[in-house]
């Protein structure tokens, strides 16, 4: 069995593809995104991601802020 490391981040952009994969607490993400510009949209993916981060219930996590 693999131990996954409760990470946070993304992981690769295929920009011909428009997709973001992401690691989320150890689980894998993948966003599509439209060829246009969505503001309303990035907004709220970026803030479930930022929610995530700060709420997530390890304390492994290590951000440089005491």
């Amino acid at each position: 069995m693999q131990k996954i490391e409760p990470e946070t981040g993304v992981t690769f952009v295929d920009k011909a593809h428009n997709t973001i994969y992401l690691s989320v607490c150890g689980c894998q993400v993948i966003a599509t995104c439209a060829e246009h510009d969505n503001t309303d949209l990035y907004e709220q993916v970026k803030d479930i991601l930022v929610d995530s981060f700060f709420h997530s219930p390890t304390n492994e996590r290590q951000t440089g802020i005491p």
